[in-house]
């Protein structure tokens, strides 16, 4: 065994002899994207790839589930988005918060278009994968808006308009887009011929000039990964399942036309179609067809018998036979909601399912908020980074605006959901009756905003004058630390700070 001393190593160390100095500085790899004629073809599905997958997308929309989920998707991002707030980076400088001021402005200020047009336009990546919008600025001529150039609007543009990414050669970065001349969007799926039309449309956009939002673009993806892949196979289940049930639904209701017709009357028409007994077979089955769909109310047939005696079978007969299905061990409305929970768990919307089929919690369906909750908040974390890094970041070069990394503009997003008031006041409760909150102005006012309140009559009051307003000075104490030994809270088991307490249970 060796005597030499073991060293723990906790961190690496830099060595000035390293070959690290000859190490080659610009790009060698590439992202390995496979794009033909401009078009991405990452997915080995044919009817997801684009841009039949746009068409795909359109169709899984038409369901009802997916319908659900995409729009309670929207739903929660579009309330979120229409109380955006852009904030200072740095409050305490004045280049900073004149920038998100201005940025504020023009927002409620678009020209031919509201910012409701613009979050509309811009969720569709939650169906399509992607959204772009074209950045159309023009010249100043308000008051309100200290700076040359200001966002005249975020012009919408479709999915289906993109004939081609316009990539570098090996490509590492996107140059830009081509679009399809308008004459042609009529019909863009059928127009689109692989590798033969490509770089010679006339509309063509630099990367700089749009906002791209591409959801879960790995690999610098232009076109994204639409949330709707994940739950493509699950549709197309369904969609089998519920065809297969509405034909049997149709066939147990109307029944299934049974003809009986004599063997040489079969057989005579099989031989040779010219025959009577072929023209009179065709006209038995025509009549049949008119009679389960409906067009027609009744069959004229012979009335002679197989034996001629006219007291036996007849020998042309009709019956209406039902559809024995008891045997089946499966059920297909269990089929159909397993495929349904399938859905809109994939899209983060599961909650909707809940009581759907007789079974759920309130609890469950708490959670399942929450976890919905959290989906929600990594799109909005996606769309504020292309807004912050994309959208403000160009304003402010074309109006040669020098700000630091920490001066430039945040978004502020609004709630996804309304807040707890029952949660927030038992929390205010105990951290009152136990001296753990400022009773300041500048501390309560937030407070009572995040509850909903109205706060406009506080805000011009001076720092007394609110506390005298709330009952709340320095040398007067507030009504929960006076009364810790009564009250609701006394009542239960073990008092206000028992874990006992049911309403401090976890």
């Amino acid at each position: 065994m060796s005597d030499e001393k073991e060293i723990d190593i906790k961190k690496a160390e830099a060595n000035p002899d390293s070959n690290s100095k000859r190490l080659r500085l610009g790009e060698v790899g590439t992202p390995y994207i496979n794009a033909v004629a401009g078009i991405i073809k990452e997915e080995a599905r044919k009817e997801l790839q684009f841009p039949r997958c746009l068409q795909t997308y359109d169709e899984m929309r038409q369901n009802a589930t997916i319908a659900a989920g995409l729009t309670v998707n929207e739903v929660f991002l579009t309330k979120s988005l229409m109380n955006v707030k852009v904030q200072a980076g740095d409050p305490n400088s004045e280049k900073s918060v004149e920038f998100a001021n201005a940025l504020n402005w023009n927002f409620k200020n678009l020209v031919g278009q509201t910012w409701y047009d613009v979050v509309t336009a811009l969720i569709t990546y939650q169906q399509y994968g992607f959204s772009w919008l074209e950045k159309v600025y023009e010249k100043n001529s308000s008051k309100n808006f200290p700076y040359k150039y200001k966002i005249k609007k975020l012009a919408p543009r479709s999915q289906k308009s993109i004939k081609g990414w316009l990539m570098d050669e090996d490509a590492r970065e996107l140059k830009g887009l081509e679009q399809w001349p308008q004459s042609l969007l009529a019909n863009p799926y059928q127009q689109y011929v692989s590798g033969q039309k490509f770089g010679t449309s006339p509309v063509k956009l630099r990367r700089d000039k749009f906002l791209l939002f591409s959801w879960d673009n790995k690999n610098h993806n232009p076109q994204g990964i639409s949330p709707l892949n994940g739950c493509y196979r699950a549709y197309k289940e369904l969609s089998m399942i519920a065809s297969y049930e509405v034909t049997g639904v149709s066939k147990d209701l109307a029944g299934v036309l049974v003809l009986r017709v004599p063997t040489d009357i079969i057989n005579k028409a099989a031989e040779d179609p010219s025959s009577p007994e072929a023209a009179s077979l065709a006209q038995l089955q025509k009549n049949a067809a008119s009679v389960h769909a409906g067009d027609q109310t009744y069959m004229l047939l012979g009335s002679d018998t197989i034996d001629g005696s006219g007291s036996g079978h007849r020998a042309y007969d009709v019956t209406l036979q039902g559809v024995e299905g008891g045997s089946k061990s499966y059920k297909t409305t269990e089929l159909i909601q397993e495929r349904k929970k399938q859905i809109l768990d994939s899209l983060g919307a599961g909650f909707l399912n809940l009581g759907n089929d007789g079974v759920g919690s309130y609890a469950l369906a708490t959670g399942k908020q929450s976890l919905h909750a959290h989906y929600m908040e990594r799109h909005l974390i996606f769309i504020k980074s292309v807004l912050e890094n994309d959208l403000f970041k160009q304003l402010a070069e074309i109006n040669d605006i020098d700000l630091s990394q920490d001066e430039m503009p945040v978004i502020q997003y609004g709630d996804l959901d309304e807040p707890d008031l029952d949660l927030i006041s038992k929390s205010l409760h105990r951290l009152g009756s136990s001296n753990l909150i400022p009773k300041t102005k500048k501390f309560l006012l937030p407070i009572y905003e995040s509850m909903g309140l109205d706060v406009s009559s506080l805000e011009d009051m001076s720092e007394e004058e609110f506390l005298d307003a709330l009952g709340l000075n320095e040398d007067k104490e507030s009504n929960s630390d006076t009364n810790l030994s009564s009250g609701a809270g006394d009542t239960q088991v073990g008092g206000l700070g028992s874990d006992l307490n049911n309403e401090n249970a976890a």
